[in-house]
């Protein structure tokens, strides 16, 4: 064959594979140009990742079926629910991929995973059919904008994946922190986890309100003003009787009442000391920071972790969730 053959070959199997690109209801071509149209930017050098919409409703259906005795009730409903997110994720995920969807197919299946996820909820652990209804749909509903709306201002900040097991853990923190949040007020927790699980709802459900104010009034952006909602937060936090006695005295009692969590958390006073002179070394220095160097950092929460799983899990789950709150914050 000559050159100018060879030429006309191959124009014609690019203008084939485009062609059947095109042709294709389903495509990746599709989903570039829908994101693009949404304005909807991706994080570059990355993968989509749509597999992680997978792992959390996951993680909470295998853990109720094999736990079906310690998993209490909200732990199921919201089990039922991330299924209803999983299959509102890939809805999503299949529109942005479809070249044209009809606008009554389109709004028929933004509810229909929050049906399902209702109907599961009533006929799997006989709840009312009303309260199986206002726990799925609006959770799903809830989850479809907020997604995008994460997408698009958060921009080359997640991946579709990545986007997806973060707005389904929102989702799912926040129809169970309202509800735990509801029920203490009701009727306050007796075991320790539960005491600890309320206080750190109420904690978090504050960081989130704090954000939401910050971030939708920018006269809540002075200085003055955080430092006022930052030390009503802390108020709100310490003393909201979802526990008996008010949260701050009951962590105060359950922290230094014990001599071992106390040891732990001197403990982890060190450890924060040796990484923070590190760091402040480091900084002085004015070098940069190696990949290997950074990873001592990662077998620094390791250590961090093991000790509090094996001596001091609930003061670890506690301790956690406001080192998130104060990392959110600051």
């Amino acid at each position: 064959m000559t050159t100018d053959e060879i030429e006309s070959v191959h124009v014609e199997e690019n203008m084939t594979s485009e062609a059947e690109s095109e042709g294709r209801f389903i495509s990746r071509k599709n989903l570039d140009f829908h994101c693009k149209s949404r304005n909807i930017h991706r994080r570059p050098n990355a993968g989509d990742g749509l597999w992680l919409c997978t792992l959390i409703p996951l993680c909470l259906l295998i853990n109720c079926w094999t736990h079906p005795k310690s998993s209490s009730l909200l732990y199921k409903v919201c089990s039922f629910i991330s299924f209803g997110l999983f299959l509102q994720s890939v809805d999503i995920l299949v529109k942005l991929s479809c070249r044209k969807v009809n606008i009554f197919i389109n709004a028929l299946t933004k509810v229909i995973p929050g049906i399902t996820s209702s109907l599961l909820i009533w006929y799997l652990l006989n709840i009312k059919i009303i309260l199986s209804f206002a726990c799925g749909i609006p959770s799903s509903l809830f989850f479809n904008f907020i997604y995008l709306y994460i997408l698009k201002r958060f921009s080359q900040s997640f991946t579709l994946g990545e986007a997806t097991i973060v707005t389904q853990g929102l989702t799912i923190f926040l129809f169970g922190a309202s509800v735990k949040f509801a029920s203490c007020l009701h009727e306050p927790p007796m075991s320790k986890m539960a005491e600890m699980s309320a206080i750190l709802s109420v904690s978090l459900l504050g960081v989130l309100l704090l954000i939401f104010l910050v971030h939708s009034i920018s006269f809540c952006r002075k200085p003055i003003i955080f430092s006022l909602l930052l030390i009503l937060w802390i108020l709100l936090s310490g003393f909201t009787p979802v526990t008996d006695p008010f949260p701050a005295i009951l962590v105060g009692m359950f922290i230094f009442l014990d001599v071992g969590r106390v040891s732990v958390i001197l403990i982890y006073a060190g450890i924060a000391g040796v990484t923070g002179a590190f760091v402040a070394w480091k900084i002085s220095k004015k070098s940069s920071t190696s990949v290997s160097l950074r990873k001592v950092f990662h077998i620094v929460i390791v250590i961090v972790y093991i000790i509090g799983i094996l001596f001091q899990c609930t003061m670890l789950f506690l301790a956690s969730g406001f080192v998130l709150a104060l990392f959110i914050i600051f």
